[in-house]
């Protein structure tokens, strides 16, 4: 626009172009949320009873916490969208008549960590293909899963956990869980292709966009359990008690 109204301007259309100098903000600058703090984390996911069978309000935020997934990616997906390639889990997050994506980059295999694992969420599947359900969160209507009455949850949630939505360090909602696995590959080291593989990122490089093939599930996998680790965290499934309380239905 601005270059069309310096032309009208050299035309003599125009006598000044008044957006000179203005610029529109950027999509980055207008969702800066920050990542949770450790203390903010160990308060979300203390232990919370789940008693109206909405499953989500379990599984969703650590999802969020070991994949970084966009909180609409979650609430779409369907038990088949799991899938397991030679024992690695991963989650194909991918576009259908039932799914969408964000953008091209946002089609990929996100694998799935091995504390989830560990926390029961194949057991989850397991029991959701045993009552022939479809979705992942089958109590979540379709109405409900473009993420926004989700979203609306997780913040009542942060109100009840008396976490600020919006303070001096940035702001903060479900957005924040992929800014925490995206901290911790940069805090870490990572090489970027493997933060933007994970993430649904654009690579900037443009050797990795367009020339080669996706990195390969067992490398993801390696460089997901070398750099996204919440071990120094009070989280009650880093306690071994935890494994000893039986307290959802696909648990045996």
């Amino acid at each position: 626009m601005n270059m069309f109204l310096d032309y009208a301007c050299q035309c003599g259309k125009l006598e000044k172009n008044l957006l000179k100098g203005r610029r529109v903000k950027s999509k980055v600058e207008v969702e800066s949320f920050r990542p949770f703090s450790q203390v903010e984390l160990e308060t979300i996911f203390s232990e919370k009873e789940i008693t109206d069978g909405r499953y989500f309000k379990y599984w969703m935020p650590i999802l969020g916490l070991y994949t970084g997934a966009r909180i609409n990616e979650l609430a779409q997906l369907r038990l088949k969208d799991i899938k397991n390639d030679n024992g690695i889990y991963y989650i194909d997050i991918t576009d259908s008549e039932e799914t969408t994506v964000k953008n091209s980059a946002s089609r990929r295999h996100l694998v799935i960590h091995p504390n989830l694992i560990r926390i029961g969420f194949i057991q989850y599947i397991d029991w959701l293909n045993g009552k022939n359900e479809k979705f992942l969160f089958p109590e979540i209507s379709n109405d409900e899963r473009k993420g926004i009455p989700v979203s609306r949850w997780f913040s009542r949630l942060l109100d009840d956990c008396k976490i600020c939505e919006n303070d001096k360090k940035g702001k903060i909602g479900f957005h924040s869980f992929r800014n925490n696995v995206s901290d911790q590959f940069k805090q870490k080291g990572a090489v970027d292709q493997f933060a933007a593989a994970q993430l649904g990122h654009k690579n900037e490089k443009i050797s990795y966009d367009i020339y080669g093939s996706d990195i390969h599930l067992d490398v993801k996998y390696e460089n997901l359990v070398q750099y996204v680790n919440y071990s120094g965290c009070k989280f009650p499934w880093n306690n071994e008690e935890y494994f000893k309380m039986k307290k959802f239905p696909w648990e045996i």
